[in-house]
């Protein structure tokens, strides 16, 4: 049985937004099946944030087709690259991240990566371990290789210098470094987002300049977040993590939009689903709600099991359906009789699900309530007893808080 597989072109394409090019995608994929040799494929994440989520996944399942099919799975983890972030998309600089704070977020990445890959069969670098021997001779000659001109030609850089907002210097060689990664690693193929674009196209022209075959691009599809605006994203707060628990992944997916449930039903879910036929029960008057419990049961179920996917459902309508509090939650305990509100939920709740900024946002957003009453000041003492205080934080999470 040969050892590099076939991949399904026509599903493959279908699931990419661009492909550059599918004539070059073809000609070196029937090479390596021709010659079983294995593509080195490409997917670097920057860890700027713990937690990977849902429009990953999207591309994750592009990977994946690979993988099974054989080929060299390569994923950089920018522990380097996100010293700076990736500008695409972003109207200001991204905050400097200190390597105590780049280690803390990369520690769970492989783990969440497991939900989409199987991490014994693919290969992870770091890309620290290059760029932290560069010399400021071998920075200049990376440099040399790029026009400044193209490189602030690029949309978000072009509507910054237009609305004279500032580009930082240092986020000029973010393209490059992503472009000297595919160097490193020859990568034959580089999977990205389509907001991607660009800076897989500046692999290609460094792997050219550097007498390399210039890598394919595949371009995934992105995902809008819950907002219903942006794409998903964990600095918006619009995201489902990888790493939520099912209760909370199945009540985010049933915040959704209904116009946004064909796009996840189709990116998250793959090709599995009669689109048209869900279309056909929208159009027909069909409650999107039924449908929308279907795609929540789902995609909780793609990262657990039915039977978490039938906890979280039974959980999510008796608490939100029935108006009813949760019979399970999260416990913290005081030794004190009070203790202020910011300090309770913090405590309670892990950094890895909510950051003390989303939580002093929720305050300031009436968003944590006592007793179906809000409470804004985040330093207000709250009365604990040894029955507990029952806190509900947004509309899906759920705290006891108890005390003398």
């Amino acid at each position: 049985m040969p050892k590099i597989k076939e991949i399904n072109l026509e599903l493959l394409e279908n699931a990419a937004a661009e492909v550059i090019s599918a004539e070059q995608l073809h000609e070196i994929l029937d090479e390596a099946r021709k010659n079983q040799k294995p593509l080195n494929i490409k997917l670097g994440m920057d860890p700027t944030s713990p937690d990977l989520h849902l429009g990953h996944y999207v591309v994750l399942k592009i990977v994946n087709e690979f993988l099974e099919a054989g080929h060299n799975i390569n994923i950089i983890i920018g522990d380097y690259t996100a010293k700076i972030g990736d500008p695409s998309g972003r109207n200001i600089a991204r905050p400097v991240l200190s390597d105590a704070e780049i280690k803390k977020n990369v520690k769970t990445y492989i783990s969440q990566l497991s939900k989409a890959l199987d991490v014994k069969k693919i290969k992870v670098f770091y890309n620290s371990k290059w760029f932290s021997k560069m010399k400021f001779e071998d920075i200049l000659k990376l440099a040399g290789s790029f026009s400044l001109n193209r490189i602030l030609d690029r949309e978000d850089f072009k509507n910054r210098i237009n609305n004279q907002l500032e580009v930082r210097v240092h986020e000029i060689f973010y393209p490059l470094m992503q472009a000297y990664d595919s160097v490193v690693l020859s990568s034959d193929i580089e999977i990205g987002g389509i907001d991607q674009k660009l800076n897989i196209l500046a692999g290609r022209q460094l792997q050219e300049a550097n007498r390399l075959k210039p890598q394919v691009a595949i371009l995934a599809p992105l995902l809008i977040g819950l907002d219903g605006i942006k794409k998903m994203s964990k600095s918006l707060g619009n995201y489902v993590g990888l790493n939520d628990t099912p209760e909370n992944m199945y009540g985010k997916v049933m915040s959704l939009k209904d116009d946004l449930m064909i796009n996840y039903f189709q990116l998250v879910l793959g090709y599995s689903h009669d689109l048209l036929s869900i279309e056909k029960k929208l159009r027909g008057g069909e409650n999107p709600m039924t449908l929308k419990k279907q795609l929540a049961y789902e995609i909780v179920k793609t990262f657990y099991s039915d039977k978490e996917a039938e906890k979280a459902a039974g959980g999510f309508t008796k608490v939100f359906s029935n108006k009813e509090v949760p019979e399970e939650m999260s416990e913290v305990v005081f030794a004190e009789s009070s203790a202020p509100l910011f300090e309770i939920l913090r405590t309670g709740i892990p950094v890895k699900e909510i950051t003390s900024s989303e939580i002093r946002r929720l305050i300031a957003q009436n968003s944590v309530k006592i007793d179906d009453k809000a409470v804004s000041d985040p330093y207000q003492k709250i009365k604990l007893s040894p029955n507990g205080v029952v806190i509900k934080i947004g509309k899906r999470r759920w705290l006891k808080a108890i005390g003398k």
